[in-house]
């Protein structure tokens, strides 16, 4: 059997990576939630939340979103987000839907998506949460919603 060598090294040898290689996925955490309703105001409803625990403090979290947005009304309407890592905003925002099904009772949206690496800076337990508001004096409904967070080793 032939013995394969790296730089003048048997395998045998090597018993690490070279430093600076990271962005394995150490955990895979998910959430699903079928939907939610969301009234117009300016109180914003808890949409989705999950917690994960970084076994570092120099991991990070990847932060992947997605979900259907359907708002009842009949011109082109708002949703407002803010993504939490605990009480901390780490994204705010504003998702437009403007495609009427024609009767004027509701606006469809395509699927709405966010991702966000995130540096927690932790290996304390931390919860992310998405929540929204629909801001044009109708009714919002998230479906089909997915929150998977992924611990990347730093």
């Amino acid at each position: 059997m032939a013995i394969i060598t790296l730089n003048n090294n048997s395998l045998s040898s090597v018993t690490s990576l070279p430093a600076g290689v990271g962005g394995k996925v150490l955990q895979v955490v998910t959430n699903v939630v079928s939907s939610v309703a969301v009234n117009s105001g300016s109180t914003y409803v808890d949409v989705i939340s999950q917690a994960i625990t970084p076994a570092s403090s120099s991991n990070k979290v990847l932060f992947m979103l997605s979900c259907d947005l359907k708002i009842y009304g009949s011109a082109n309407q708002q949703v407002d987000y803010r993504t939490y890592r605990d009480s901390t905003i780490i994204e705010s925002g504003t998702a437009i839907l403007g495609r009427d099904d024609g009767g004027g009772y509701q606006i469809l949206g395509s699927a709405y998506q966010q991702i966000i690496l995130d540096s927690p800076s932790t290996s304390s337990a931390v919860t992310y949460k998405i929540q929204m508001n629909e801001n044009s004096s109708q009714e919002a409904e998230p479906a089909n919603i997915h929150l998977t967070l992924m611990e990347i080793a730093g």
